[in-house]
Protein backbone atom coordinates (compact mmCIF):
# COMPACT_ATOMS: atom_id res chain seq x y z
CA UNK A 1 0.00 0.00 0.00
CA UNK A 2 1.24 3.47 -0.70
CA UNK A 3 1.57 6.08 2.03
CA UNK A 4 -1.14 8.53 0.79
CA UNK A 5 -3.69 5.71 0.65
CA UNK A 6 -2.83 4.58 4.19
CA UNK A 7 -3.21 8.16 5.46
CA UNK A 8 -6.56 8.57 3.67
CA UNK A 9 -7.93 5.29 5.04
CA UNK A 10 -6.72 6.16 8.58
CA UNK A 11 -8.37 9.59 8.40
CA UNK A 12 -11.63 8.05 7.21
CA UNK A 13 -11.62 5.49 10.04
CA UNK A 14 -10.93 8.18 12.64
CA UNK A 15 -13.67 10.44 11.27
CA UNK A 16 -16.29 7.67 11.32
CA UNK A 17 -15.31 5.96 14.58
CA UNK A 18 -17.91 7.84 16.64
CA UNK A 19 -20.69 7.10 14.16
CA UNK A 20 -19.80 3.41 14.12
CA UNK A 21 -19.96 3.28 17.92
CA UNK A 22 -23.64 4.34 17.80
CA UNK A 23 -25.22 3.42 14.47
CA UNK A 24 -28.76 4.38 15.58
CA UNK A 25 -28.04 7.89 16.86
CA UNK A 26 -31.60 9.12 16.28
CA UNK A 27 -32.73 6.77 19.07
CA UNK A 28 -30.80 8.91 21.58
CA UNK A 29 -33.25 11.76 20.97
CA UNK A 30 -36.40 9.88 19.94
CA UNK A 31 -39.48 11.07 21.84
CA UNK A 32 -37.58 13.49 24.07
CA UNK A 33 -38.90 16.89 25.16
CA UNK A 34 -36.64 19.81 26.11
CA UNK A 35 -36.87 23.22 27.79
CA UNK A 36 -34.55 26.16 27.01
CA UNK A 37 -32.83 27.44 30.18
CA UNK A 38 -32.92 31.02 28.91
CA UNK A 39 -30.83 33.28 26.70
CA UNK A 40 -27.21 33.58 27.74
CA UNK A 41 -27.59 31.36 30.82
CA UNK A 42 -25.48 28.37 31.73
CA UNK A 43 -26.28 25.41 33.97
CA UNK A 44 -23.75 26.72 36.48
CA UNK A 45 -25.88 29.85 36.90
CA UNK A 46 -29.00 27.87 37.83
CA UNK A 47 -29.86 27.07 41.41
CA UNK A 48 -31.04 23.55 42.21
CA UNK A 49 -34.58 24.91 42.65
CA UNK A 50 -34.52 26.71 39.28
CA UNK A 51 -33.27 23.57 37.56
CA UNK A 52 -35.95 21.40 39.17
CA UNK A 53 -38.65 23.91 38.15
CA UNK A 54 -37.39 24.03 34.55
CA UNK A 55 -37.27 20.22 34.32
CA UNK A 56 -41.02 20.03 35.06
CA UNK A 57 -41.46 21.66 31.62
CA UNK A 58 -44.52 23.76 32.24
CA UNK A 59 -43.74 25.27 28.82
CA UNK A 60 -41.66 22.94 26.65
CA UNK A 61 -39.32 24.50 24.07
CA UNK A 62 -38.75 21.64 21.63
CA UNK A 63 -38.93 17.92 21.05
CA UNK A 64 -37.42 15.26 18.81
CA UNK A 65 -39.01 12.29 17.08
CA UNK A 66 -37.35 9.58 15.04
CA UNK A 67 -38.93 8.98 11.62
CA UNK A 68 -38.31 6.64 8.71
CA UNK A 69 -36.59 9.54 6.93
CA UNK A 70 -34.39 10.66 9.83
CA UNK A 71 -35.12 12.89 12.80
CA UNK A 72 -37.79 15.58 13.21
CA UNK A 73 -37.17 18.51 15.55
CA UNK A 74 -40.22 20.49 16.64
CA UNK A 75 -39.99 23.94 18.23
CA UNK A 76 -42.90 25.34 20.21
CA UNK A 77 -42.88 29.11 19.69
CA UNK A 78 -46.55 30.02 19.82
CA UNK A 79 -47.00 27.59 16.95
CA UNK A 80 -45.28 24.36 16.10
CA UNK A 81 -42.30 24.63 13.72
CA UNK A 82 -40.78 21.41 12.42
CA UNK A 83 -37.49 20.60 10.72
CA UNK A 84 -36.70 17.15 9.39
CA UNK A 85 -33.07 16.13 9.25
CA UNK A 86 -32.24 13.40 6.78
CA UNK A 87 -28.79 12.58 8.07
CA UNK A 88 -27.30 12.39 11.55
CA UNK A 89 -23.68 11.61 12.37
CA UNK A 90 -22.34 11.15 15.89
CA UNK A 91 -19.08 11.26 17.75
CA UNK A 92 -18.96 9.89 21.29
CA UNK A 93 -16.58 11.49 23.75
CA UNK A 94 -15.94 11.66 27.49
CA UNK A 95 -18.36 14.58 27.99
CA UNK A 96 -21.17 13.16 25.87
CA UNK A 97 -22.24 12.68 22.28
CA UNK A 98 -21.85 15.27 19.54
CA UNK A 99 -24.40 14.99 16.74
CA UNK A 100 -24.11 16.63 13.35
CA UNK A 101 -27.48 17.10 11.62
CA UNK A 102 -27.92 17.58 7.88
CA UNK A 103 -30.96 18.73 5.93
CA UNK A 104 -32.12 16.60 2.98
CA UNK A 105 -29.87 17.10 -0.04
CA UNK A 106 -27.34 19.20 1.89
CA UNK A 107 -23.69 18.38 2.48
CA UNK A 108 -22.99 21.13 5.01
CA UNK A 109 -23.82 20.80 8.69
CA UNK A 110 -27.17 22.37 9.54
CA UNK A 111 -27.08 21.92 13.34
CA UNK A 112 -24.61 20.65 15.91
CA UNK A 113 -26.00 19.09 19.08
CA UNK A 114 -24.05 18.05 22.15
CA UNK A 115 -25.88 15.60 24.41
CA UNK A 116 -24.42 15.16 27.90
CA UNK A 117 -23.40 11.70 29.09
CA UNK A 118 -26.42 11.52 31.41
CA UNK A 119 -28.67 12.65 28.49
CA UNK A 120 -30.16 15.38 30.67
CA UNK A 121 -28.64 18.40 28.92
CA UNK A 122 -28.46 19.36 25.26
CA UNK A 123 -26.56 22.25 23.69
CA UNK A 124 -27.63 23.20 20.17
CA UNK A 125 -25.41 25.29 17.91
CA UNK A 126 -26.78 26.68 14.66
CA UNK A 127 -24.13 28.19 12.37
CA UNK A 128 -24.21 31.97 12.73
CA UNK A 129 -26.17 31.98 16.01
CA UNK A 130 -25.30 31.63 19.69
CA UNK A 131 -25.62 28.25 21.34
CA UNK A 132 -28.82 27.32 23.21
CA UNK A 133 -28.77 25.11 26.28
CA UNK A 134 -31.73 22.83 27.03
CA UNK A 135 -32.70 20.57 29.92
CA UNK A 136 -34.55 17.35 29.29
CA UNK A 137 -38.07 17.41 30.63
CA UNK A 138 -38.58 15.07 33.55
CA UNK A 139 -42.30 14.43 33.49
CA UNK A 140 -43.88 12.73 36.49
CA UNK A 141 -45.01 9.11 35.84
CA UNK A 142 -48.71 10.05 35.59
CA UNK A 143 -47.97 12.32 32.58
CA UNK A 144 -46.00 9.73 30.64
CA UNK A 145 -47.85 7.93 27.84
CA UNK A 146 -48.85 4.43 28.88
CA UNK A 147 -47.97 1.42 26.78
CA UNK A 148 -50.91 -0.57 25.49
CA UNK A 149 -50.95 -4.12 26.83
Amino acid sequence: MNRPLIIAVSALLCATAGALANPDAASLLDRTVWVDIGPGRTLAQLSAKERATLETCKVASMSFRKTAGGLVQTFYAGLSLQTEYASLHTRAGPSGTTMLLYLPGQSRISETLHLSTDRGMLVQQTPGFRAHTYLRCAFPPEKLPRKKT
